[in-house]
């Protein structure tokens, strides 16, 4: 089955944070404890990575991840670019079994930061 897709719209010179729950095809919840998490921000796949995730589980058992990129890395992500919009997925690795699975991917649009201050 092919992973869901969810944009996310990043405001550039801001911390982001997204709290996503991981559930099965009936909403119940899955555990996620015992699995590592990557996620990466790139223009295109083959491209240079624009920016990582911080991807952590706060309530692994209820299958709570969370994604975040501070606001210093956020600063200098482009906001015009030849596509106009980036492109991100978030994978999970089993650290029992080595099984490796794309979660969900999407679009991500970055809103312009126009305050300047210091």
């Amino acid at each position: 089955m092919a992973s869901p897709k969810i944009d996310l719209y990043i405001d550039q010179g801001s911390d982001f944070y997204q709290s996503v729950y991981i559930t099965d095809q009936y909403n119940v919840p899955l555990d996620i404890s015992g699995y590592n998490f990557y996620a990466q921000i790139r223009e295109i796949p083959s491209g240079v990575v624009i920016a990582d995730f911080s991807v952590g589980t706060s309530a692994p058992t209820q299958g709570h991840l969370s994604m975040e990129i501070p606001a210093s890395t956020t600063a200098i992500i482009p906001t015009t670019t030849e596509f106009n919009f980036f492109r991100y997925d978030v994978f999970s690795k089993n650290n029992t079994t080595g099984s490796i699975l794309m979660l969900f991917h999407g679009d991500i649009f970055v809103n312009d930061q126009i305050t300047q201050f210091s």
